[in-house]
């Protein structure tokens, strides 16, 4: 480096000398600007103090006193600076500035190096010509990383002067040489030293130094070290000899939101690279079941499950998980996500497969019985089923061929075909005990209320929705529910059971689409307040989507004073009944649960303490179109014999009953409670009537338990805020000591699932005595409602990042609730053959 000039050292003396700095030191090492001092004091204007090897004692006393007089000086040493033991200056030299004559070492004392490492800088000079990469330089340099770390780190910009933060970085770009950071590496003249701290810390030593290579070695190594296989011989040029370090790499970056997307592409990427198909595709099925390093064994695993589907393998067992299990398990890893569709869609095709239903029930009272008890899970899981059908990424849809036309079949010729048929052997109007008619439901269930009653009735609003709305509050402990039922008339529509649903003495049907309620036509919200007024003044009746956009205010003023509220809700019905939505009907479906559950949250913060959530109808739905054999048509003949008033899908209302075949008939005056001798003429199966109308597949208005069994969902408030608490996870692995790489532990969720226990989501993992995570991080979802306390336990597979561990030491298992931030710990004894040890933190 070239001498200064003496107006370039006098400056930057001088630049040294401020309002809090009198004292300023120059260690000229050899003495080259000895012969130089002379003129340099006459261009300073503060006085020099030249102070030999020996006259540190009388150069502190000289300046002692200049101290205490105020005055400022250069001390001038022609000689190396003293070390801290044997300089008699270093309470002086701690309070003022130290110039050197060449920018090395100015550098050198600016980054608060030793003088040992101005080899260092010498060789990274380029990097350290920018003032800001200086500084990056500086915050990084911390807790006693190697200088070449700390420079990459920095080049980098990476949030940690950790070799994994730097790769965080790499991941986040290209996987080929012209990646950007490594780009910078190579322009700094860091590149080598980048390879040669990844061949220390993960032992990759493949000749093709670029990141494709390295993140394919540590994603086969970890995907075979899952599966409990050796890495293949055809495979060898990606093996690293600290591979759990690449596994611990992996499981901890791919939990940090911000690399979860990165790490997902490069899994993608290497997939393509090593051909993975024709490589995994030879592994058995209990080895691809653990593995979870790409994001594609997911597709071969549920491949593999609709296989079993299709070949009705029901009983199989996988690593002593059943297909339901193993989905489970599959969904809870790291790209499970990627499939969630396809795998809902295989979960509710066994749901529906492999359920058995009751025998044919001797009367209406058991068939009752066994669906609100058992079989209305079976139109729950269809619901779900055609749902995730819908909304499979058409990406992965080959996955699932061939599975809904299966669960179709056994859906409607299995289930909905017998279930109707069965219903319409024991349904009659007079077997309905009085209790359960829904013309009863006033009195029944309103009238009787002392204290205000909010009424929440959606159209379509069949029982197993109501049942899975039941299910969503029971986790809230602020509501307690209770579930009856009413049966609806007949033909089971809108017009017959809104009606059915408001205080009623007569009700009586006008031969069209009318039914009266004591002589009033009810078929508008302000007619059925009406109503509700003229047998309670207290009374009022709007819409639930008016309700929730109101805000605080309206709402209380809309309530105040009122002990019945009526609030309509049609999302279900509206959907269904238009050709070009109907097929969305179970969304709506869904929709309507969520509306719903929101409205009841509203309606307890407005300190409402009793809800009912009815319907006035349900509904029937396939997915798959119909054919002329499920249409029956009435001939001329029959109709005019039976005097046909009104012919819909569902149903047909006549002056005689009608003759035609797979039909059956209830006279409305059964049904209506009163005189009317007409005719209800409805199919015995799920088959419609040939009748105009807008949809075909969302049907109602005929007989069955899902058109006729209604909800009545009894909801009580409570104040205050939920005492609910999330799952608690402890660790109930037998011996607290780390014996090998690879560590299972078991973990106990306390407490089944209920209003009171909410599932959680928490990370595991090892640290060491200073926090630092010494192992990849799991993710565990504490979900279970098993009663017993052994099926709520999980075994979960840490890997330990290759270290100096000491046996005996101390080390730290920590279960973190993500959403709570709650954490609890168990300690385990090392105990161990030890290896490992790097120098620098990875």
């Amino acid at each position: 480096m070239a001498e200064l000039e003496l107006t370039q050292v006098v400056s930057g003396i001088e630049a040294l000398f401020t309002e809090d700095n009198h004292f300023v030191f120059w260690y000229d090492e050899t003495g080259s600007f000895h012969e130089n001092i002379a003129e340099i004091t006459q261009q300073l204007h503060e006085p020099v103090v030249i102070m030999n090897a020996r006259d540190q004692f009388q150069t502190k006393l000289e300046l002692t006193e200049m101290q205490r007089q105020g005055k400022s000086a250069l001390v001038y040493s022609p000689a190396p600076k003293p070390s801290l033991a044997q300089n008699l200056l270093a309470d002086f030299l701690y309070y003022s500035k130290t110039y050197a004559a060449d920018a090395l070492t100015m550098l050198q004392e600016e980054l608060n190096l030793k003088p040992t490492d101005k080899k260092f800088l010498e060789e990274y000079a380029t990097f350290f010509a920018s003032k800001i990469r200086k500084q990056r330089f500086v915050e990084l340099n911390y807790n006693h990383q190697p200088l070449e770390l700390v420079l990459l780190a920095a080049i980098a910009k990476a949030s940690s002067p950790a070799l994994g933060a730097i790769l965080q970085v790499i991941c986040q770009g290209s996987l080929d040489e012209e990646n950007e950071t490594l780009m910078l590496f190579k322009k700094y003249g860091a590149l080598d030293a980048f390879w040669e701290f990844i061949d220390r810390a993960y032992g990759f030593q493949n000749t093709h130094k670029t990141p494709l290579y390295l993140f394919a070695a540590m994603l086969l190594n970890m995907a075979y070290d899952q599966a409990e296989r050796e890495l293949p011989v055809n495979l060898g040029v990606y093996t690293l000899t600290h591979a759990n370090n690449a596994i611990t790499f992996i499981q901890n970056t791919r939990n940090l939101i911000n690399c979860q997307a990165a790490i997902q592409h490069i899994a993608s990427e290497v997939w393509q690279f090593i051909h993975g198909q024709g490589l995994f595709g030879k592994l058995d099925i209990a080895q691809l079941a653990r593995i979870d390093a790409f994001p594609e064994i997911d597709q071969l695993i549920a491949k593999w499950v609709t296989d079993r589907i299709l070949a009705d393998d029901f009983e199989v067992r996988i690593n002593r998980m059943s297909l339901t299990e193993l989905i489970a398990s599959r969904q809870a890893m790291a790209y499970g996500n990627l499939c969630a569709s396809v795998y809902q869609i295989q979960h509710d095709a066994l749901a529906l497969l492999t359920k058995q239903t009751e025998q044919q029930p001797e009367d209406l009272a058991a068939a009752i019985d066994a669906y609100v008890t058992t079989d209305y899970q079976l139109d729950t899981s269809y619901r779900h089923f055609t749902a995730s059908c819908a909304n499979v990424a058409p990406e992965i849809e080959a996955i699932t061929e061939g599975i809904q036309d299966k669960v179709e079949n056994a859906y409607l010729n299995g289930f909905l075909s017998q279930s109707i048929q069965e219903w319409n052997q024991v349904y009659s109007a007079e077997a309905v005990s009085s209790d359960r008619h829904q013309r009863n439901f006033y009195r029944q269930y309103v009238s009787t209320n002392k204290d205000r009653v909010v009424v929440l009735i959606s159209d379509a609003f069949r029982f197993e929705a109501a049942k899975s709305l039941q299910a969503q509050l029971d986790a809230n402990d602020t509501m307690t529910t209770g579930m009856q039922y009413l049966i609806t008339g007949l033909p089971s529509v809108t017009y017959f059971g809104m009606p059915a649903l408001l205080p009623n003495r007569n009700l009586t049907y006008d031969g069209n689409k009318l039914v009266l309620v004591d002589g009033q036509a009810v078929n508008t919200t302000e007619k059925r307040e009406q109503v509700l007024q003229q047998t309670n003044e207290a009374s009022v009746a709007g819409l639930v989507g008016d309700f929730n956009n109101m805000n605080t205010a309206q709402r209380r003023e809309f309530i105040a004073g009122q002990k019945i509220v009526y609030l309509y809700d049609n999302r279900v019905d509206t959907t269904g009944e238009k050709s070009v939505t109907e097929q969305e009907v179970f969304a709506a479906t869904q929709r309507a649960i969520d509306h719903l559950a929101r409205t009841i949250e509203i309606l307890r913060n407005n300190s409402v303490r009793h809800i009912i959530v009815t319907a006035d109808h349900g509904y029937i739905f396939r997915h798959s179109a119909l054919d002329s054999a499920n249409k029956i048509e009435v001939s001329n003949a029959d109709a005019e014999a039976a005097g046909v008033i009104k012919k819909e899908q569902r149903y047909v209302i006549s002056e005689r009953p009608l003759a035609t075949k797979g039909t059956a008939h209830q006279t409305l005056g059964a049904l209506l409670g009163n005189d009317d001798s007409r005719f209800v003429n409805y199919p015995k199966n799920y088959d419609i009537f040939q009748a105009p109308g807008p949809s075909q597949n969302y049907v109602h208005g005929g007989s069955s338990a899902q058109e006729m069994i209604v909800p009545v969902l009894d909801i009580q408030t409570s104040t205050g805020r939920s005492q609910a608490e999330a799952a608690k996870l402890h660790d109930v692995t037998a011996a607290h000591r780390i014996t090998a790489r690879d560590m299972v532990v078991q973990l106990m969720q306390d407490d089944a699932i209920s209003d009171l226990v909410t599932a959680a989501t928490y990370q595991v993992y090892f640290v060491d005595d200073a926090g630092q995570k010494i192992s990849g991080v799991r993710e565990v979802v504490a979900d279970s409602r098993a009663a017993m306390p052994t099926e709520r336990i999980q075994r979960i597979r840490l890997t330990l990042k290759d270290a100096k561990y000491i046996n005996g030491r101390k080390y730290t298992l920590v279960l973190h609730n993500v959403d709570t931030e709650e954490e609890f710990t168990t300690v385990y004894t090392m105990d161990m053959v030890i290896g490992g040890g790097f120098g620098f933190d990875i």
